[in-house]
């Protein structure tokens, strides 16, 4: 293949040492573009994940979602923080600090913080919210369930007979009142695995995810207990269920039961046909992004700050899956710079400025 370039192919050095340092040319360019970025945000929020690689160290995943003036979106990965040591929760808060000010973020324009619910991230005494807290308090959280009752469910027929050719007895297989039973809860986890997925994904609003988790309430309103664990799990969503519906449709809500500074901007806003036209006809931000930010100044920042919101800490699971292929049991001794730097490059929505790296190299000719 290319036959007639093979000379020229034969003049560029791919020697390990050579790609190492391109990978890490192309990360430090990421992350100048990041910062540049970053500093324009209006506002931003943070998704935040702790596990450890193959080495048994300790990685912290630190994912920003911004937005500037103009409604545009960045989600990247602001840091791989390791941590050594212990993991306390102000050894990962100082860790997300460092971040903070490495991409001169101002923690004034933090909308929100996604984590997993941890102790050390959200204990109220000594986590790193109680310490965001300080400036902020707001946090999402869920936790995700895998499908193995349904299979095992579907099997049920086969197992019993298994078993029975094994002469090992099973009393419950033989329990209609315990197969009621799994398969009651075999259907609430397949509600909650169904849940899961509408979760999951990059740019999920928050007013989707909101839907979502009420749509599921109603659903288990006859659980009781259920029904309570989901109220805890998803309350700040309840906490902030006005600011979520004024974001959603400011056409739909009442003025009155919105906050003053809303009001006489909402009044106008639902009045006005042509704007009713132009919210039904666009996307919820595209609509955001043409208001006139000297008429509607409160409400474009409204929703400048729900827009930022993370759904759920998806995008930190899925890198983590990424980094344990990267630093695979066979690849153990790979550093942490270069495994910050690998994973930027396998995650970023951002394009590295190639013209820019070619103009800082010389060409080298093999002798």
């Amino acid at each position: 293949m290319c036959s007639e370039k093979s000379d020229l192919f034969s003049t560029i050095s791919l020697s390990g040492s050579t790609i190492t340092q391109r990978i890490e040319e192309i990360g430090d360019n990421l992350h100048q573009h990041l910062q540049n970025f970053a500093r324009k945000l209006s506002y931003f929020s943070l998704a935040i994940d702790e596990s450890n690689d193959v080495r048994d160290s300790a990685q912290l995943l630190i994912f920003i979602h911004g937005m500037n003036d103009n409604f545009e979106v960045m989600e990247e990965l602001g840091a791989l923080q390791s941590i050594k040591g212990t993991t306390t929760g102000e050894d990962i808060y100082e860790k997300l600090s460092q971040t903070v000010k490495d991409l001169e973020l101002d923690w004034a324009k933090l909308a929100s913080v996604t984590t997993d619910g941890a102790p050390s991230i959200v204990g109220s005494k000594k986590g790193v919210i109680a310490r965001i807290n300080q400036e902020m308090d707001k946090q999402v959280r869920w936790l995700s369930r895998g499908r193995v009752l349904r299979h095992f469910y579907d099997l049920l027929p086969q197992i019993t007979d298994f078993m029975l050719s094994e002469n090992k007895e099973v009393p419950e297989l033989n329990d209609a009142e315990w197969k009621w039973h799994l398969a009651f809860l075999t259907d609430v986890t397949e509600l909650l695995n169904s849940l899961n997925v509408q979760l999951q994904g990059k740019g999920k609003l928050i007013c989707d995810m909101q839907s979502h988790v009420k749509a599921f309430e109603k659903r288990v309103n006859s659980l009781e207990k259920l029904q309570k664990e989901f109220q805890f799990r998803f309350k700040e969503l309840h906490l902030h269920e006005q600011n979520i519906q004024l974001f959603r449709n400011p056409f739909y809500i009442d003025i009155e039961n919105v906050d003053a500074i809303y009001q006489m901007e909402l009044a106008e806003l639902q009045n006005c046909d042509s704007l009713k036209d132009a919210f039904k006809a666009s996307s919820l931000l595209n609509f955001y992004a043409s208001l006139s930010s000297e008429t509607y100044p409160n409400l474009r920042n409204h929703a400048l700050k729900m827009a930022t919101i993370f759904g759920s800490t998806y995008v930190c699971e899925q890198t983590f899956s990424r980094m344990k292929h990267l630093k695979s049991p066979t690849r153990s001794r790979l550093t942490d710079v270069h495994l910050h730097h690998l994973l930027r490059l396998a995650v970023t929505n951002m394009e590295p400025d190639i013209d820019h790296l070619i103009s800082q190299k010389q060409a080298h000719t093999s002798h």
